[in-house]
């Protein structure tokens, strides 16, 4: 596809989200769709006769996940390794792979007409994986095909060759799969992109703001304080670029000034700096075996047997929209069922409340499901979806501050999923919540978390009934 073809393809779709992030002098986007999640840099475990720029793999919870050093990737000058080296972890069609860049800006919306083709020059980018050059205001993004970039010849992610690593401390290998072959040789230079470098008011470091670690420690107090969450030290390119954009929005020049600030006041903008600070990732039927536990649950009742379910991780509405969906299937259209849908996060809660996604973000609903649950949208509104009003009715979408005792519940929930929540807060604010959830859930209740979670210390409250599934005693 040549490259007027792409952009033609991009505009039609109308505006999509980046994830931006900088190497050397140059800002790259990424679908923020393929991104799974971001992490500070940790030195992975080494791999035997892999190229230089993979730099070895770690393992995320479970999964052996290759590590590429884009720097390197890119034939750009060396760097060293700081606390605002970041790693992007990417879901490609089911492989996990995580790259290392400089640091990460932000997310962006690019409308069509801020698209154009990249410059036809040689470059140690495959051409193929730019997908073309998108500007807003003064900033320049060269967008990659992220997908196509970690599967060129170099990279040969392919599923059937292992490459054995010189020690693991670890056993699993079989899910990464990466094999050397030879670089092609057409390398020259890098895209020549401009209005991407920062400009005045930079630090020495070359950012827009000073940041230190004092700033970090205090921002790491404020979001415990407020919501619960426990930042570890890891994060502090994650913290800066985030609410470097709450410094623009709000004018101040610094992070003493602003956090100094928030800290005497009590208004909106701790919404702002939370809503900033909240990880918000998510995908229709994630964890696909929760939902055929919780469809067998439904079931088990007799017919018209009423449910209160809650889902507290809410996010944009993937996860409660996929409840709906499977209880709905589970006992037809006259489902006696309610789901409370809640989340820290007011903007992401305002988003899934509309229910509409891009039909490329529907991965993980089949055909049928899509036709069932779901209107496509025409003309301008081609490539979007948006659940069908019967499943926006039966959710109540509201705020909820988990670390607060001051939950509006009055009923008990039959059903809780709480996934993926835990893992930011501390053992003694785990054993809090987990103590409140007890409080609101019936006698046998079920609870779901997430796969990196497990309360085996609370088992005076909940006992294990299968794969990361508990039961309230």
């Amino acid at each position: 596809m040549c490259a007027m073809e792409r952009i033609g393809e991009m505009t039609s779709a109308g505006a999509r989200e980046y994830l931006t992030f900088r190497l050397d002098q140059e800002e790259y986007g990424i679908d923020i769709l393929k991104v799974q999640e971001i992490r500070g840099y940790e030195p992975p475990t080494r791999i035997a006769n892999a190229p230089n720029f993979i730099k070895g793999v770690v393992n995320l919870r479970g999964t052996i996940v290759p590590i590429v050093d884009m720097r390197l990737k890119f034939n750009c000058s060396k760097a060293e390794y700081d606390s605002f080296t970041v790693v992007i972890i990417l879901n490609l069609h089911s492989r996990i792979v995580g790259i290392v860049v400089d640091s990460v800006s932000d997310v962006m919306e690019l409308p069509p007409e801020s698209l154009k083709a990249a410059p036809d020059v040689d470059s140690v980018i495959d051409g193929d994986a730019v997908l073309g050059l998108g500007s807003l205001g003064d900033r320049m993004l060269i967008l990659l095909d992220i997908e196509k970039l970690m599967s060129g010849v170099d990279m040969a992610l392919a599923p059937d060759v292992v490459l054995k690593p010189l020690s693991l401390s670890f056993d699993v290998v079989d899910s990464m799969a990466l094999v050397r072959t030879e670089v092609r040789p057409n390398a020259a230079v890098r895209l020549p992109v401009g209005g991407a470098s920062d400009a005045g008011g930079a630090d020495m470091q070359g950012r827009e703001f000073a940041w230190t670690d004092a700033d970090f420690d205090r921002v790491q107090a404020l979001i415990y304080q407020r919501a619960g969450i426990s930042l570890h030290d890891g994060k502090h390119a994650m913290v800066y670029s985030r609410l470097s954009r709450r410094l623009r929005d709000t004018g101040y020049q610094s992070f003493k000034d602003y956090l100094g600030w928030l800290e005497t006041h009590d208004g909106p903008e701790w919404q702002e700096f939370v809503n900033a600070l909240t990880t918000n990732l998510t995908s229709f039927f994630r964890e696909q075996h929760h939902f055929e536990i919780f469809a067998s649950h439904l079931k088990s009742r007799p017919a018209g047997t009423a449910w209160r379910v809650w889902c507290n991780a809410a996010s944009t509405g993937e996860e409660p929209y996929s409840i709906i969906m499977t209880a709905l299937e589970a006992l037809g259209p006259q489902a006696n069922l309610t789901l409370t849908a809640s989340d820290i996060d007011s903007k992401v809660l305002a988003s899934a409340a509309q229910g509409v996604y891009r039909l490329e973000g529907l991965k993980g609903v089949n055909e049928e499901r899509i036709q069932r649950f779901f209107l496509r949208g025409k003309g301008g509104n081609a490539g979007m979806a948006r659940v069908k009003p019967e499943l926006q009715r039966m959710i109540e979408f509201i705020s909820v501050n988990l670390i607060r005792d001051d939950w509006p519940f009055r009923q008990p929930f039959d059903v809780v999923f709480c996934r993926n929540v835990m893992i930011y807060f501390d053992a003694p604010t785990q054993r809090k919540v987990l103590e409140r959830i007890h409080r609101v859930m019936a006698p046998g209740g079920l609870l779901f978390v997430g796969h990196a979670e497990n309360f085996s210390e609370s088992r005076d409250l909940f006992v294990l009934k299968g794969k990361t599934v508990y039961e309230r005693r």
